[in-house]
């Protein structure tokens, strides 16, 4: 009777450990921690850095305003680095490569990711051609006061 009763103690004891376990293992998700959370996030990156990009493609056109083959030129260079990215991005989607089906959930995700870099890179790129720094001769975008261009004496 003794060991009947210890045996059934511990199965007591070992159902209310298990059930614990369970029900801290049933904890509710935070929103950012799920995959529509970090989705989220990353789509949010993307459209801070797109506005960022923003402000900086308007600094550069305001700087090539004069120059109307330039500000051409420059314009014909974002729509190319614009098809890159597009063309990345493409290449960086399962559904895209394999077929329908194939990426699953954490593809937009990914995207999003891969575009906040990209664009965050771009923007990098596009303040360094209004922002000139002491020195840098090889580049011909620049600050209002650089462009006046060669003088004749």
């Amino acid at each position: 009777m003794h060991h009947r009763m210890a045996r059934s103690g511990i199965i007591m004891v070992v159902t209310g450990l298990l059930l614990s376990l369970v029900i801290s293992q049933q904890r509710e998700v935070p929103y950012n921690e799920t995959q529509a959370g970090m989705t989220h996030t990353a789509c949010d990156e993307l459209k801070h850095e797109a506005a960022a990009m923003e402000t900086a493609l308007t600094e550069v056109r305001t700087s090539l305003a004069d120059t109307p083959k330039g500000l051409a030129l420059f314009e014909a260079s974002q729509r190319a680095w614009s098809e890159y990215r597009d063309a990345q991005l493409r290449l960086n989607d399962p559904d895209q490569v394999y077929g329908p089906g194939n990426g699953g959930t954490v593809v937009p995700m990914c995207l999003c990711s891969t575009a906040a870099s990209m664009t965050r890179q771009r923007t990098q790129e596009l303040v360094a051609y209004v922002h000139l720094p002491e020195g840098d001769v090889c580049r011909v975008v620049g600050p209002p006061e650089m462009k006046s261009g060669p003088t004749t004496p």
